[in-house]
This record gives C-alpha cells, sequence and structure tokens, in this order.
C-alpha cells in the first residue's frame, strides 16, 4: 500500500468515525438539552467512535488478523490509550461550545 493510500484510508476513516460520533450525541440530544444529556451524548459518541474507528484501523490500516476477547480487548486497551490526550481536547471544546451556545 502507498503512503498516500494510508494517508487517504486513515482521513476517511477519521471522518467516518467523526460522523458516527456526531450522529450518536445527536441521537442523545434528541431526548433533551439538559447538562446530564450532554454528558451522556458526549460519552455515547465517544464510544461509538472509537469502536468504529477501532475496527476500520484494525482491518485497512494495521491489516491485523488477530482474533479472540484476549487479543482484541489488549489491543483495544492500547488504542483507547493513545486516543485519550485527542479525546481530552475534543471534549473541551464540545463543552466549551455547548455552554456558549
Amino acid at each position: 500500500m502507498t503512503l498516500w493510500m494510508l494517508v487517504l484510508r486513515y482521513v476517511g476513516f477519521a471522518v467516518i468515525a467523526t460522523i458516527a460520533n456526531l450522529l450518536t450525541q445527536r441521537g442523545f440530544l434528541a431526548f433533551g438539552e439538559t447538562n446530564v444529556v450532554f454528558a451522556m451524548a458526549v460519552f455515547a459518541g465517544t464510544l461509538i467512535g472509537l469502536v468504529v474507528k477501532y475496527y476500520l484501523d484494525k482491518r485497512w490500516i494495521f491489516d491485523d488478523p488477530s482474533a479472540g476477547a484476549k487479543a482484541q480487548s489488549t489491543q483495544f486497551l492500547r488504542y483507547t490509550a493513545m486516543g485519550i490526550v485527542t479525546t481530552a481536547i475534543f471534549w473541551a471544546t464540545e463543552t466549551v461550545f455547548w455552554f456558549m451556545w
């Protein structure tokens, strides 16, 4: 796979995961716009986006054939740990905009 193909896949998967995240949040926010519902929406959206991105990256970026609950859970925890900083930035940005509007 060429570098450009890898970059296009990675960016495309990030867009897909972001859309999944935001659609999940929108689904939760249909139940109300309180701060509690907002927090639940952000958490659920992040979880859905993370799972979508993990499986897309696992298959199409890393070409990882491993299976089984033990291997998957270890990989998923490592993958999640790498995204903590970006998730914190995303949550902070969303929260600022939530309180501004």
